[in-house]
C-alpha cells in the first residue's frame, strides 16, 4: 500500500448478487352490468448477499462482511412474500341507460349517474434489520454489525407469536435470542432477518362519484374519497 494512504474503503461496490422469484396472478374483467375489476396477487421471495445503502432498491444497510458472501445471503429488505391488490369500479344500475328508473328528468339528475370505486391492498411485512455495535474495529469502514443468534431460542417475543401484540407495552423481539459478538468478530445473524418481520400492511380506499352531463361537451363531476376507510393502524418497523 502506498504510504500516503492510511486505508482504503470500498464503498457502494457492485459485487453482490440478488434473485427474485415469484408466482404472479392477475385477473382483469369488464362485466356487462357496469362492473370493472382488476385483481392481482404475488407470492414471491427476494434474496441478496449484498444489498445497498438505499432501502428503495435493496437491503437497508448493505452487507457487514463483504469478504464472505455466503454469510450475507438473506432476504432483501424489500422482500414482501405476499402481496394482493384489488381495484374496481361499479356503475350503480339506477338512472337513464341503467336497469332501474331508466328515464331522464329531475329524478335522473338526483339518483342517476352514480359510481363507486375502490382500491384495496394487503401485504406481508418486510424483514427486520437487527443490529449490534461494531466489534471489528476500523476494519475497512464497516458501519454496522449484527448480533449472534442463540440457537433454539425464538427471535420473536411471546406477545408477537401469540398474535395479541400491543405496541404500547410489548416488544416485538425476544432479547434472549441475541448476544453481542466477540471483539473483532462478525455476528452470525444475516443483515436482514426474515423470521421476524415488520407488521403487515392493510389499506382500503373507496370513492363515490356522481356525473352530470350538462352539454355534449360539458360534464360536471362530484367525488368523495374515503382514504383508509376502516382506519387501519400502520405500524412502522
Amino acid at each position: 500500500m502506498e504510504p500516503q494512504y492510511q486505508r482504503l474503503i470500498p464503498f457502494a461496490e457492485g459485487v453482490a448478487t440478488s434473485s427474485y422469484n415469484a408466482l404472479q396472478i392477475k385477473v382483469e374483467k369488464r362485466f356487462s352490468n357496469g362492473l370493472t375489476l382488476l385483481a392481482s396477487y404475488a407470492w414471491s421471495k427476494t434474496l441478496t448477499d449484498g444489498g445497498s445503502f438505499s432501502s428503495v432498491f435493496s437491503s437497508e444497510f448493505g452487507a457487514d462482511n463483504v469478504w464472505n458472501a455466503k454469510t450475507q445471503k438473506a432476504f432483501g429488505y424489500e422482500d414482501i412474500p405476499n402481496l394482493a391488490s384489488i381495484a374496481y369500479s361499479y356503475d350503480l344500475p339506477v338512472g337513464r341507460g341503467r336497469k332501474f328508473l331508466n328515464h331522464g328528468g329531475v329524478a335522473n339528475q338526483i339518483i342517476g349517474g352514480w359510481k363507486i370505486s375502490g382500491i384495496q391492498a394487503y401485504q406481508g411485512g418486510r424483514p427486520q434489520n437487527i443490529e449490534a455495535p461494531v466489534t471489528t474495529g476500523n476494519f475497512e469502514g464497516v458501519a454496522f454489525n449484527t448480533p449472534n443468534q442463540i440457537p433454539g431460542v425464538p427471535m420473536a417475543s411471546a406477545a408477537d407469536r401469540s398474535g395479541h401484540f400491543d405496541p404500547a407495552v410489548d416488544s416485538q423481539l425476544n432479547s434472549a435470542a441475541f448476544a453481542f459478538p466477540c471483539p473483532f468478530c462478525f455476528g452470525t445473524l444475516t443483515p436482514t432477518e426474515g423470521r421476524v418481520r415488520d407488521f403487515s400492511y392493510f389499506d382500503e380506499d373507496f370513492s363515490l362519484i356522481k356525473e352530470w352531463e350538462l352539454h355534449e361537451s360539458w360534464k360536471l363531476d362530484f367525488r368523495a374519497d374515503f382514504v383508509n376507510a376502516f382506519n387501519r393502524v400502520q405500524f412502522g418497523d
